[in-house]
């Protein structure tokens, strides 16, 4: 068995910018069935083992938990935050005037 997911062999999209994002990624969503601290646990675990998007949405509620695994992360040198991309999604509740930063 291998140990983790080589971030060089997983597919990657190239954006306008030249820059290239991994098609693969992790998600958080897991309200339903897990606890924040289980899905940040999750994310640590998937940083560690060579993924490198991070798909996060405020209405899954636990980006305090999972930017709290993210300092970990970049403190203990895992990954350095220039090599995660690290998406959120603006919920449909949030897009009136104001809200979208906020969100």
């Amino acid at each position: 068995m291998g140990k983790g997911v080589d971030p060089a062999k997983v597919p990657y999209r190239t954006l306008y910018t030249g820059v290239r994002m991994p098609a693969i990624g992790m998600g958080t969503f897991g309200s339903d069935k897990y606890s924040a601290e289980q899905v940040s646990n999750a994310v640590y675990g998937a940083v560690e083992n060579g993924y490198r998007l991070i798909d996060c949405a405020s209405v899954y509620q636990n980006e305090k938990e999972i930017g709290e695994v993210l300092r970990r992360l970049f403190n203990n040198g895992v990954v350095e935050r220039k090599d995660l991309f690290i998406t959120g999604k603006v919920w449909n509740d949030m897009h009136g005037e104001g809200e979208v930063t906020a969100s």
